[in-house]
């Protein structure tokens, strides 16, 4: 088994390739664990391990932190991008997916402030200096809950990474209540609203330094400090949290709530 006190916090994924070897190695130590392979990212417009996009980034960090706490990563992962832009749908799709990013998508329908998608999207966005203010507020016409709870189950679905706030889908919108089969809650999205922002914008005119508080600790109750992104939410699937719950490392707090669930 990997010796978790030598190794923690040594993952760094600085290009595709360094990821692939890195994910080898640690997949060889622990031939018999189940792999995260399929890696669908929902609403992200670019994905280059240890690139300086926003988009990937954040994957970046969630997945050096899925190592660092355990979780095998199949080096032949597959990148998925799916966004209205490329003109696909998740919820309209059956692809399967290991893990799905949920990429601050909204939560729900809000006055003047969110769309349906539709082809005409593409119509207006055609030629704008941000396509984001076109697609970022959209929402699938299949959007709901129950939706996506249902897709994915159908996809297979191991692991769901969320990021966001109160109005963003987060993980306590994709467990489904008294289903033992169903995702369970590992780290519950943080509950304060977008607007609690403090800080200016990063990298691009819509995306935000969100933080309330100087640490983790507040927004997640103390069941969580050492997160690489703020506003991240974690659902898995109990079978998959089963089979890796014994594995994980002692020092990630991903991991130590892991152990606390009644699997």
């Amino acid at each position: 088994m990997t010796q978790w006190r030598d190794e923690f916090n040594k993952v760094a994924l600085t290009d595709e390739a360094q990821a692939r070897r890195m994910c080898a190695q640690m997949c060889a130590r622990n031939p018999d664990l189940p792999r995260l392979k399929t890696i669908a990212v929902v609403g992200a417009y670019e994905l280059d391990v240890g690139g300086t996009g926003v988009d990937s980034d954040r994957l970046t960090r969630i997945m050096e932190y899925l190592l660092r706490s355990g979780f095998m990563i199949d080096p032949d992962f597959e990148l998925d991008r799916i966004n209205f832009r490329d003109g696909r749908d998740f919820l309209a799709e059956d692809k399967q997916a290991d893990m799905v990013f949920v990429a601050f998508i909204p939560a729900r329908h809000m006055y003047r402030m969110t769309t349906t998608y539709s082809p005409q999207l593409h119509e207006r966005a055609e030629g704008a200096e941000n396509f984001h203010q076109f697609f970022g507020p959209a929402l699938s016409p299949h959007h709901s809950y129950e939706g996506w709870q249902d897709r994915l189950k159908q996809a297979g679905t191991k692991l769901v990474v969320t990021y966001g706030g109160a109005c963003e889908i987060g993980t306590s919108n994709l467990a489904v209540a008294n289903d033992d089969t169903g995702l369970r809650v590992v780290l519950p999205t943080p509950s304060y609203n977008v607007g609690d922002y403090v800080g200016p914008p990063i990298r691009d005119d819509i995306t935000y330094d969100i933080e309330t508080k100087p640490d983790l600790r507040y927004q997640y109750n103390d069941a969580a400090n050492d997160l690489p992104l703020k506003w991240l939410g974690f659902a898995a699937d109990p079978d998959y949290l089963r089979a890796m719950r014994d594995h994980l490392s002692p020092h990630s707090d991903l991991a130590r709530n892991v152990r606390k669930l009644a699997l």
